[in-house]
Protein backbone atom coordinates (compact mmCIF):
# COMPACT_ATOMS: atom_id res chain seq x y z
CA UNK A 1 0.00 0.00 0.00
CA UNK A 2 1.42 3.37 -1.00
CA UNK A 3 1.43 6.24 1.48
CA UNK A 4 0.83 9.75 0.31
CA UNK A 5 2.94 12.56 1.68
CA UNK A 6 1.21 15.12 3.84
CA UNK A 7 1.57 18.68 2.64
CA UNK A 8 3.43 20.86 5.06
CA UNK A 9 1.35 23.63 6.60
CA UNK A 10 2.52 27.06 5.49
CA UNK A 11 3.81 29.41 8.16
CA UNK A 12 0.93 31.81 7.43
CA UNK A 13 -1.63 29.02 7.85
CA UNK A 14 0.10 27.80 11.03
CA UNK A 15 0.01 31.32 12.52
CA UNK A 16 -3.68 31.64 11.68
CA UNK A 17 -4.42 28.25 13.29
CA UNK A 18 -2.45 29.22 16.41
CA UNK A 19 -4.38 32.50 16.71
CA UNK A 20 -7.69 30.62 16.39
CA UNK A 21 -6.66 28.07 19.04
CA UNK A 22 -5.65 30.86 21.45
CA UNK A 23 -8.95 32.67 20.87
CA UNK A 24 -10.87 29.42 21.51
CA UNK A 25 -9.08 28.99 24.84
CA UNK A 26 -9.96 32.56 25.88
CA UNK A 27 -13.62 32.06 24.93
CA UNK A 28 -13.81 28.70 26.75
CA UNK A 29 -12.33 30.31 29.87
CA UNK A 30 -14.66 33.32 29.57
CA UNK A 31 -17.69 31.03 29.55
CA UNK A 32 -16.32 28.65 32.20
CA UNK A 33 -16.99 25.87 29.69
CA UNK A 34 -20.73 26.59 29.61
CA UNK A 35 -22.77 27.22 26.48
CA UNK A 36 -23.23 30.95 25.88
CA UNK A 37 -26.26 30.58 23.59
CA UNK A 38 -28.62 28.67 25.93
CA UNK A 39 -31.25 27.90 23.27
CA UNK A 40 -34.07 25.39 23.72
CA UNK A 41 -32.60 21.90 24.07
CA UNK A 42 -29.21 23.21 25.22
CA UNK A 43 -27.17 20.64 27.10
CA UNK A 44 -25.23 23.38 28.88
CA UNK A 45 -21.71 22.19 28.15
CA UNK A 46 -20.07 24.23 25.43
CA UNK A 47 -17.33 22.65 23.34
CA UNK A 48 -17.44 24.53 20.03
CA UNK A 49 -16.42 28.02 19.00
CA UNK A 50 -19.08 29.76 16.91
CA UNK A 51 -18.19 32.77 14.72
CA UNK A 52 -20.76 35.54 15.26
CA UNK A 53 -19.69 37.29 12.06
CA UNK A 54 -19.06 34.41 9.70
CA UNK A 55 -15.54 33.96 8.38
CA UNK A 56 -16.95 33.99 4.84
CA UNK A 57 -18.16 37.53 5.56
CA UNK A 58 -14.87 38.75 7.00
CA UNK A 59 -15.29 37.53 10.58
CA UNK A 60 -12.04 37.09 12.44
CA UNK A 61 -10.78 34.50 14.89
CA UNK A 62 -10.94 36.81 17.91
CA UNK A 63 -12.61 36.27 21.28
CA UNK A 64 -14.96 39.18 20.53
CA UNK A 65 -16.24 37.37 17.44
CA UNK A 66 -16.56 33.94 19.04
CA UNK A 67 -19.20 32.39 21.27
CA UNK A 68 -18.66 29.13 23.15
CA UNK A 69 -21.65 26.89 22.38
CA UNK A 70 -22.84 23.31 22.66
CA UNK A 71 -23.46 21.32 19.44
CA UNK A 72 -27.26 21.58 19.82
CA UNK A 73 -27.17 25.36 20.07
CA UNK A 74 -24.61 25.64 17.26
CA UNK A 75 -26.95 23.71 14.98
CA UNK A 76 -29.88 25.87 16.16
CA UNK A 77 -28.02 29.11 15.47
CA UNK A 78 -27.43 28.17 11.84
CA UNK A 79 -30.85 26.54 11.36
CA UNK A 80 -32.66 29.70 12.56
CA UNK A 81 -30.63 32.67 11.34
CA UNK A 82 -33.34 35.32 11.80
CA UNK A 83 -33.73 34.45 15.49
CA UNK A 84 -29.95 34.25 15.85
CA UNK A 85 -29.49 37.73 14.34
CA UNK A 86 -32.04 39.17 16.77
CA UNK A 87 -30.32 37.46 19.71
CA UNK A 88 -26.86 38.69 18.64
CA UNK A 89 -25.60 35.16 17.95
CA UNK A 90 -25.09 36.06 14.27
CA UNK A 91 -24.11 39.41 12.81
CA UNK A 92 -24.31 40.62 9.23
CA UNK A 93 -21.33 42.04 7.43
CA UNK A 94 -21.37 45.82 7.26
CA UNK A 95 -19.83 45.83 3.80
Amino acid sequence: MRRTALRAMSSKRRAKQNAYNKARMVVAARSHGRCEARLVGCDGDGNQAHHILRRSQGGEDTPENLAWVCPTCHDGIHANPQRSYSMGLLRRSEA
